[in-house]
């Protein structure tokens, strides 16, 4: 990792200290300090530092804004996306399911944030499968994969219509799990 950007994150990692001291944990200015600071931390490869504050930072958000609020739900998928990049995908899909279940009920399902969180899901299945190859479960995990990608690009074409890049991108995607489930089925 390039030392300038360790400097930067270190830099962040002080003030966030400064300012939880300031302002408390649970603070708002205080909770998008510590998302902005394990979102650094996750791009550059520190999954496990990123995981953790993402843990802290769930907890938080979960006793001051609930479970329910849309912060909170970010917040989860984060911790899944961490776990994702862990190469823990068993526990990805715990927090990803859990983010799912939560955006249908506090936004709806055709949300356009629901319909990003069931390509996340989608995607990681897909990934499951191309990085752990063939297993009891592969069809299984398609075929989930084929649920939501459907159900995304049905959402999105009502929202955003078929020539916005999230549809495309949507399409492009269920298209290569049909690519996929033909490969497992012969």
């Amino acid at each position: 990792m390039d030392a300038n950007i360790n400097g930067k994150i270190e830099k962040l990692g002080d003030l966030l200290k400064r300012m939880e001291r300031a302002l408390g944990e649970e603070n708002v200015v205080t909770f998008d300090m510590l998302n902005d600071f394990s979102c650094k931390l996750n791009e550059n490869g520190e999954h496990e530092e990123a995981k953790e504050v993402w843990e802290r930072l769930l907890a938080v958000r979960m006793k001051v804004l609930g479970e329910g609020h849309r912060k909170t739900l970010d917040t989860l998928n984060n911790v899944g996306r961490a776990y994702e990049d862990l190469g823990n995908y068993e526990k990805a899909m715990e927090y990803h399911e859990r983010t799912l279940e939560g955006k249908e009920k506090a936004l709806g399902k055709t949300h356009p944030s629901t319909l990003t969180t069931m390509v996340t899901i989608a995607t990681t299945l897909t990934d499951i499968v191309v990085l752990e190859g063939t297993t009891c479960n592969t069809l299984g995990y398609l075929k989930r994969a084929d649920e939501l990608y459907r159900a995304a690009l049905e959402g999105y074409e009502a929202q955003f219509g078929k020539d916005h890049e999230s549809t495309k991108l949507c399409a492009r995607n269920l298209q290569n799990c049909y690519e996929n489930i033909k490969l497992v089925t012969g």
